[in-house]
């Protein structure tokens, strides 16, 4: 499942479920902050639930 999106970074994509049976977990950075603060999270939940954070434009890797 290929889902493609510059502002939502899929840090533990789940690939084995269907999209009814996959759980995602929302995250917002903190004022300043990346996506990547979340990494782990997404590593404790891996394999319950997909973690999904925000990525700021003028973050990381987006451009502002």
């Amino acid at each position: 499942m290929n889902r493609p999106s510059a502002w939502l970074k899929y840090l533990n994509p789940n690939l084995s479920g269907t999209a009814a049976q996959i759980q995602q977990v929302v995250c917002f950075p903190h004022s300043g902050g990346a996506a990547t603060v979340y990494r782990p999270l997404a590593s404790e939940l891996a394999g319950d639930a997909e973690v999904v954070a925000l990525q700021y434009p003028g973050r990381q890797d987006r451009p502002a």
